[in-house]
């Protein structure tokens, strides 16, 4: 049993996971090769598991020019500070993914960690996860929540998956 794509991580090698910015930090400390616990959220609970860490040769970060992207009228950013629109067929079929949301811009008062070009799988919030499949259905997830609610969204950038927290929310959007 190995980490999960849906797992959250709350902590690695004994040191807790507070922040998505956390994370690459302290792997980027540990060694390659090197056995460490890990501790994650699934499915309603923590599992725990020992993992040994890999080596990253190459970063492959994909764009908004790998998307075929269409022209979109000015659409309002939604409580994250983002636009994000449906995968089309093509854009579905260009990634292999059959749900997501692709974010189409970020607003300077962004409050996530996100580019162009990233596609949205799932946001995890009270122990819940949602696959997200349309505009409205994320922006009513968002719209139901409180002023300091934490959310995770699962995003994949490239050929990588990688989770986003934002913690807190205003009353803008």
């Amino acid at each position: 049993m190995g980490v999960e794509s849906t797992d959250i991580i709350l902590s690695f090698n004994g040191k807790p996971v507070e922040s998505s910015v956390d994370l690459p930090r302290i792997v980027g400390a540990t060694p390659p090769g090197a056995k460490v616990p890990l501790e994650v959220w699934r499915k309603g609970g923590v599992v725990r598991l020992t993992i040994t860490v890999g080596e990253l040769k190459e970063e492959r970060v994909a764009g908004a020019e790998t998307l075929p992207a269409a022209k979109l009228p000015e659409v309002a950013a939604n409580r994250l500070g983002i636009v994000v629109s449906e995968l089309s067929a093509e854009q579905g079929r260009e990634l292999g993914l059959k749900h997501g949301l692709v974010v189409t811009d970020v607003r300077p008062e962004a409050r996530v960690e996100v580019q162009r070009g990233d596609v949205l799988l799932m946001l995890a919030h009270a122990g819940k996860q949602t696959q997200l499949d349309s505009v409205k259905q994320l922006n009513t997830l968002l719209n139901g929540l409180a002023k300091d609610a934490v959310i995770t969204l699962q995003v994949r950038r490239g050929g990588s998956t990688a989770f986003v927290t934002v913690a807190g929310f205003d009353d803008r959007g």
